[in-house]
C-alpha cells in the first residue's frame, strides 16, 4: 500500500479486495510449491505509473529500490514474499507501465480455524490504526459500534474528518454508524469497505 501510494502522488485508487479461496490442481500452475486447500485471497491494485516488465520481474528481489538514494530500503516487497513463503503462501503481480499494479496474496488457512469473517479482530484495528498514525493522522480508536457512539458523541465540540468501519458488526451495520457519525459532522467522510480514494 506504501508503494501504490508513492505511485499515486497526486490522486488515485487503491482497491483491497479479500475474499476465501479453495484451491485445487490449478495451485501448480501459481507455484509449484503452493498445496491445494483453503487460502484468503488478498487483492491489492492501484491506478499509479504501474512498472515496466524490468521492474516487475526484480520487484521482488531484497534491496532492488526505484526511488532514489535515501528515499525506501527496496526491503518492503522482499519482506512481503519472505513472510508468505516462509508460511506456505503466494503472490503473484501484475502491472504495466501507466497503467497501475496488482499484487495477489493467497495466505493459507490455519487448518483448524472456521471460515468466518475478521472484520472486528483487534489486530487488523492495530494494523489500520499503525498505519494511519505513522502518516501523521490522529486517530480515536473504538472497538465495536458502541464504543464508536461514545466516541461520536464526546467529540461533538471537536472535528472528526473521518470515520472508517467495518460493514458488517454484531449490533448495527457500518452504514447506520455513518448515519450516527454524519449526523454529528455533516462535512466529515465516511468509508465503510476498503475501497479509498487517495486525493
Amino acid at each position: 500500500m506504501v508503494n501504490a501510494r508513492d505511485a499515486m502522488p497526486a490522486r488515485g485508487r487503491l482497491t483491497i479486495q479479500t475474499e476465501s479461496v479453495t484451491l485445487g490442481a490449478e495451485s501448480m500452475n501459481l507455484d509449484p510449491e503452493l498445496s491445494p486447500g483453503g487460502y484468503v485471497k488478498i487483492t491489492v491494485s492501484d491506478d499509479g505509473f504501474g512498472m515496466t516488465s524490468d521492474v516487475a520481474a526484480r520487484a521482488f528481489e531484497p534491496f532492488f529500490n526505484t526511488k532514489g538514494v535515501g528515499v525506501g530500503t527496496g526491503l518492503g516487497l522482499s519482506t512481503c514474499y519472505g513472510i508468505l513463503k516462509q508460511n506456505h503462501g503466494h503472490i503473484t503481480l501484475e502491472s504495466r507501465s501507466g497503467e497501475g499494479s496488482t499484487f495477489v496474496l493467497y495466505v493459507p488457512k490455519s487448518a483448524d480455524q472456521p471460515d468466518a469473517p475478521v472484520e472486528d479482530e483487534e489486530a487488523v484495528r492495530e494494523i489500520t490504526l499503525e498505519a494511519f498514525e505513522i502518516h501523521g493522522y490522529k486517530v480515536l480508536e473504538a472497538s465495536n459500534e458502541l464504543e464508536a457512539i461514545k466516541v461520536i458523541e464526546s467529540c461533538r465540540s471537536e472535528n472528526i474528518d473521518l470515520l472508517l468501519t467495518d460493514v458488517v458488526m454484531p449490533i448495527m451495520g457500518g452504514r447506520e454508524l455513518a448515519g450516527i457519525y454524519r449526523a454529528s459532522f455533516p462535512e466529515g467522510k465516511s468509508s465503510t469497505c476498503l475501497d479509498i480514494q487517495m486525493t
